[in-house]
């Protein structure tokens, strides 16, 4: 009998801790619905949305004020006249743009066009009209022994128009700065314009009264080599141009 009391009290042990729990939080129970509940978590705040940092605007670029100031003289300029030239790379050429003599005045131009030795009266013109705003061109004979009665005949728009000089002066971006002077058709020193633009090096001489490119060159290199083309405005003749100048004959 007292053998047997040892070996139940051991076996009553053994199923007391058979059906112990343990907790989540380590303490041990005797079913798993004892365990304490765990704590409920802290509310969350409402966070107000902190507003994004203002971003500064970036100031606009500025142009040289000796530059500006060269521009600003060709607001007297209201009608111009020249012989258009130049030269352009074609391949590893150069090939010598034909001369013409434009007169401008608004968004009317006239065109000049040297008679060559042998012509067609039919589709010949020696003189071309464009309007700058509708983008038309109309062409004329009348030099020579076939154009004693001018008519007026079709002429491509995109054959004859050019990049006047007033209108190179909204082109120019703000890095440009003088770089000097030049001499320039064996006449006036004009005022060097350098500028960098679309992956090229521009040069622009500029009159220096008149404030008006005579002429403007772009090059692959900052100096000035490998040319791409260079545009000439020579014999230029400022605000003699009238109305009935760039008129076309009726």
């Amino acid at each position: 009998m007292k053998i047997l009391i040892p070996i139940l009290l051991l076996f009553f042990i053994i199923g007391c801790a058979a059906q112990s729990v343990n907790c989540p939080d380590g303490s041990t129970v005797a079913t798993e619905a004892d365990c304490p509940l765990p704590p409920m978590p802290d509310p969350i705040e409402d966070v107000p949305d902190v507003p994004d940092e203002p971003v500064a605007p970036e100031e606009p670029q500025v142009m040289d004020a000796d530059v500006l100031a060269l521009f600003e003289r060709s607001s007297k300029v209201n009608s111009v006249s020249f012989i258009y030239t130049g030269t352009e790379k074609v391949g590893t050429d150069e090939a010598q743009i034909t001369k013409r003599t434009y007169t401008v005045l608004g968004d009317k131009v006239r065109v000049d066009i040297p008679v060559p030795p042998q012509y067609s009266p039919d589709t010949f013109a020696d003189l071309v009209y464009l309007d700058l705003t509708t983008k038309t061109a109309t062409g004329f004979c009348t030099e020579g022994k076939n154009c004693m009665t001018p008519q007026p005949r079709e002429a491509s728009y995109n054959d004859y128009k050019i990049t006047t000089p007033i209108a190179w002066l909204g082109q120019v971006p703000t890095n440009a700065y003088i770089k000097g002077n030049k001499q320039f058709d064996g006449k006036t020193q004009m005022t060097i314009i350098r500028y960098e633009k679309d992956g090229l090096y521009f040069e622009m001489l500029v009159q220096p009264h008149y404030g008006m490119p005579v002429s403007v060159g772009a090059y692959k290199t900052s100096n000035l080599g490998d040319m791409v083309w260079r545009y000439e405005y020579r014999d230029v003749a400022y605000n003699l141009v009238k109305e009935a100048d760039v008129t076309p004959p009726e």
